[in-house]
């Protein structure tokens, strides 16, 4: 057999792996397991992996027990197991198509003033997050926020999860409406650190087109989180108090800016191992599966997918070369602990008053910080709910 990341069966995603673990840890403890369930907790021990492990290698995948004990939820192990090996080569295709787009990428501006899209809290046909899978286009298109309901929450959303960071934070009962911001420069056009302060100056209109007077919550995930730090930043700047500002996993600006070519091939190769990709695939195979998985759940065609990967180079490139400037006013940092000093180094100095969130699902994947408890529970006391 073919063998891929790790020893795996060739074409094996990191959510098929997640999936089989929580199917294995559910049949031998006779109980339903989720992804972030912790294997002692559950009642595992060194003789059960040993039983475990055997079953796994039935199903093709060459488990160690040592893996096992070192990544103690399905989650974790499966993306230790899906991890690329140092040095391994990004599937050739996509690689080719994810450079010819940037290649070919063309420069101008990108209107993010009609980008938000909102979807308050409890009101029927949005509670499920529905509205989130599509930008409501056209400022006026969107209805303001329901008398009585309280400030919005504004969230600039990360490239890859804007669909369940929606739904998470709806789950986590904010108490308060929550109106979506697509994550500016999808479109490539973000390309340096001006570029990052013009984008998030156009969310910043955009948040005041919305809610015109008032203080003003916004928050970020991701390559999001930057956005809403620097539209927080001209909000301030233009008299508005913001409070709070939340960085939810926020990427880490001032960083030494790598060629992009070096860009898309690390991207490449960790889309290549998370959703089991091949030298032969290409980007219709990389939509299937990561809409399998939950990501890119609003980009509808695989040609849109290339781009947004190329989008997405652009923007680290340009994050990474981004200095912040200054924020006073009262913010939440919340970030795994294994990324938390890092992002406490980078950060603390650009805010003022910080809460710190530790969080601690240890994933690489976005979604851990929205299955994780400790965010929700830190949010809902920032939102006052």
């Amino acid at each position: 057999m073919t063998r891929a990341v790790s020893g795996l069966p060739a074409g094996l995603p990191t959510y098929a792996v997640e999936t089989l673990m929580c199917s294995l840890w559910s049949g031998y403890f006779g109980r339903p397991v989720e992804p972030d369930d912790d294997f002692f907790d559950l009642g595992g021990d060194s003789l059960a992996v040993l039983d475990i492990v055997p079953a796994a290698r039935e199903h093709g995948l060459e488990l160690r027990a040592s893996q096992a004990l070192r990544h103690p939820t399905p989650a974790r192990l499966a993306e230790a197991l899906t991890a690329p090996e140092p040095g391994r080569p990004a599937p050739r295709r996509l690689l080719d198509l994810v450079t010819a787009a940037l290649d070919g990428a063309a420069a101008g501006e990108a209107a993010v003033g009609g980008a938000l899209d909102e979807a308050a809290a409890g009101r029927p046909g949005l509670g499920d997050g529905s509205a989130a899978g599509g930008a409501v286009e056209g400022a006026g298109g969107a209805e303001p926020p329901e008398a009585g309901a309280g400030r919005p929450l504004f969230v600039v959303h990360s490239d890859s999860h804007r669909a369940a960071e929606h739904a998470a934070l709806l789950r986590f009962g904010l108490g308060r409406p929550v109106q979506g911001v697509r994550l500016p420069g999808l479109d490539g056009t973000v390309t340096d650190g001006p570029g990052v302060v013009r984008a998030a100056g156009r969310v910043a209109e955009a948040v005041r087109a919305r809610q015109p007077g008032g203080p003003v919550a916004l928050a970020g995930f991701g390559l999001g989180a930057v956005f809403a730090y620097e539209a927080a930043c001209a909000l301030s700047a233009a008299g508005r108090r913001v409070e709070p500002l939340v960085l939810v996993s926020p990427a880490l600006p001032g960083a030494p800016v790598p060629p992009r070519s070096t860009l898309a091939a690390e991207r490449v190769a960790v889309l290549g191992a998370r959703f089991g990709l091949g030298d032969d695939d290409g980007p219709r195979e990389l939509l299937e599966r990561a809409h399998a998985a939950g990501w890119f759940t609003d980009v509808a065609s695989a040609a849109d997918l290339v781009a947004a990967q190329a989008a997405w180079v652009e923007l680290t490139a340009a994050v990474a070369g981004h200095r912040p400037g200054g924020f006073a006013g009262r913010a939440l940092l919340a970030a795994d602990a294994t990324r938390l000093a890092a992002a406490e180094e980078v950060w603390r100095p650009a805010l003022g008053p910080v809460e710190v969130c530790r969080l601690e699902h240890g994933l690489r994947s976005p979604t851990g910080a929205l299955r994780d408890p400790r965010l929700a529970a830190a949010l809902r006391k920032e939102c006052g709910a």
